[in-house]
């Protein structure tokens, strides 16, 4: 995701991998069907006031927001721009296939350097490998799809604990339960 310090966001249409973009089209004259390659985002119509926006709420966005929400002060208004909900998910995390691992073993796949057994300990809170030993699970590949939760909850946490306000264009509650 990518951090800003706005005052307020009017007429964005899509975020790339390489900043703000409009959406492009391709048109196929053999087929007349239209290609959306980078699909709009949200179109608004007034701008919106945040102190922050952060543009992306997959892995990396939704991390983002934690830690400005960790050290927010009282009043900062933080803003997620994502088409996709729920959070967390991204490109990476989206996949609903179990077979579809990790390529990091659980127990290094914490998201805060400050905590490094934090999804580790989010696996085993959760009872999502019963059989399986805390040990042998720290070194095992898990499913994507586990990643997406751990986001999930450690940013609802954050927005529970901080004074700073998390605003804007998704919202929480909407988020179904992993």
């Amino acid at each position: 995701g990518f951090l800003f310090p706005v005052a307020g966001i009017r007429g964005l249409t899509a975020i790339g991998r390489h900043g703000i973009a409009p959406a492009v089209t391709r048109s196929s004259s053999s087929r007349r069907s239209r290609i959306t390659y980078n699909r709009p985002m949200t179109n608004f119509d007034q701008a919106q006031p945040c102190d922050i926006a952060i543009i992306g709420g997959g892995g990396a966005g939704t991390l983002a927001a934690i830690g400005v929400l960790r050290g927010a002060p009282a009043g900062l208004r933080v803003a997620i721009i994502e088409p996709q909900l729920p959070l967390g998910r991204g490109v990476a995390y989206a996949t609903g296939h179990p077979e579809h691992l990790l390529n990091v073993p659980a127990g290094r796949m914490s998201g805060f350097p400050d905590r490094p057994d934090d999804f580790l300990d989010y696996l085993v809170e959760r009872g999502a490998f019963p059989r399986v030993a805390r040990d042998a699970l720290a070194q095992a590949f898990v499913p994507r799809l586990h990643y997406a939760g751990y986001l999930r909850q450690r940013l609802q946490q954050a927005v529970d604990a901080s004074p700073a306000q998390l605003e804007g264009w998704v919202q929480l509650d909407a988020l179904p339960a992993d």
